[in-house]
């Protein structure tokens, strides 16, 4: 599919170069069943260690989220004191 032409005046963008991608798309089309069906199965240990640490990285950059949104929420109060009040206020109300 050629690319769209640009308006009058304008250089095309370097990302709208004619390449024509369905030569390449289909030769990897046609190599990944052939890959699929070469590939070894992990060791049922490995898979259940590399699952181990997905789920421990997972719960890590969670806890590393929260704590900078917390940073995030200090920052902001410090440098906004009437937001800071307002904040403060809030938690106290979600208390009660």
């Amino acid at each position: 599919m050629p690319p769209a032409s640009p308006p009058a005046g304008r250089a095309p963008p370097p990302y709208a170069a004619s390449v024509d991608l369905t030569g390449p798309l289909a030769d990897r089309n046609a190599n990944l069943p052939l890959v699929r069906d070469a590939a070894v199965p992990l060791p049922e240990l490995l898979a259940a260690l590399l699952v181990e640490i997905t789920q421990q990285l997972t719960a890590t950059d969670r806890g590393r989220a929260a704590g900078r949104a917390a940073r995030r929420r200090r920052a902001g109060a410090d440098r906004h004191p009437r937001r800071a009040a307002t904040t403060v206020a809030s938690r106290i109300r979600a208390r009660v």
